[in-house]
């Protein structure tokens, strides 16, 4: 790599080290370009050198700096995907360096629930190894939000450990998938629907494409409930409200009456072209191809 380029990635690391955590975006904007795979690799070499000449109360701020960072590149959906999500693992690993189990037990929960979010989401690698690490970080985050002392943190790691299980390529497929319903289902003893509309709406959405596609049980009653879910899940998401959201369930509930085995054929098959052409509403060819 040339030294120009080394000296750009160094120039950004210290204009987003120095700068008003508001402008992080802008800066990140400004300088697509930079963020690629060799950004990702620089700023773990970096971090090495830099965490080593600091205290604990400066490498603990310097954690927390990481921890915003993994956001920023997260949510960046401008210029290369695949490399924002690699300098995203990046912050949490290198701050995972710092925050250990033992010194601040909740903050290492918090990077290790946000890990698990990056491996799931990630492009680069074999997905059936990131869904692993995925699947880990979720379970190692459990280990601290507990069901009495974190109640939503803990329903929200479920709920991400239930949606690893569901895409899981290794193990056993119908075992990954009762994985999947149940931790959903223990998700859904915090997320109601009174006290968390929008996360118990995604929950039964979830649950739903785990029972349109469960092996184990009556396939019927599977189909049943998927489709109990998906109309629970249209309950909230709404087309004005939540168009996105409101689209994936339409879609999914089509799936579940295609494949519905009670009911009269032809009624299960008007409503899954009903429930599709809802979709395509919204998922039109030019703004989701």
């Amino acid at each position: 790599m040339n030294e120009a380029r080394l000296e750009a990635y160094h120039n950004l690391i210290d204009s987003l080290v120095t700068c008003p955590s508001e402008q992080e975006s802008e800066i990140l904007q400004a300088n697509l370009e930079l963020i690629d795979d060799g950004f990702a690799q620089y700023l773990r070499e970096w971090a090495t050198e830099t965490l080593a000449t600091l205290d604990a109360e400066e490498a603990d701020y310097f954690a927390n700096f990481l921890y915003n960072l993994d956001s920023r590149f997260y949510s960046l959906r401008q210029g290369n995907l695949a490399s924002n999500l690699e300098v995203a693992i990046a912050c949490l690993e290198i701050g995972l360096t710092v925050v250990t189990r033992e010194a601040d037990s909740e903050k290492w929960a918090l990077f290790q629930k946000s890990l698990g979010g990056d491996y799931h989401s990630r492009i680069r690698g074999e997905k059936a190894e990131n869904l692993e690490l995925a699947i880990a970080a979720f379970e190692a985050s459990l280990e601290i939000y507990t069901r009495e002392a974190f109640p939503f943190e803990w329903a929200e790691s479920q709920n991400n450990l239930a949606a690893a299980y569901l895409y899981r390529i290794r193990g056993k497929k119908a075992e990954n998938l009762e994985l999947a319903i149940a931790a959903f289902e223990a998700s859904l003893e915090i997320y109601t629907r009174e006290a968390f509309p929008f996360e118990w709406a995604k929950c039964q959405n979830n649950l739903a494409a785990a029972y349109l596609y469960r092996i184990r049980g009556e396939k019927a009653e599977n189909l049943e409930l998927a489709i109990a879910a998906s109309e629970a899940s249209l309950s909230i998401y709404t087309p004005d409200s939540f168009p996105f959201e409101w689209a994936r369930s339409q879609n999914g509930l089509g799936r579940a009456y295609f494949y519905r085995i009670r009911g009269e054929k032809a009624e299960n098959l008007e409503q899954a072209i009903a429930a599709s052409e809802a979709s395509l509403s919204i998922y039109t060819r030019d703004a989701f191809p």
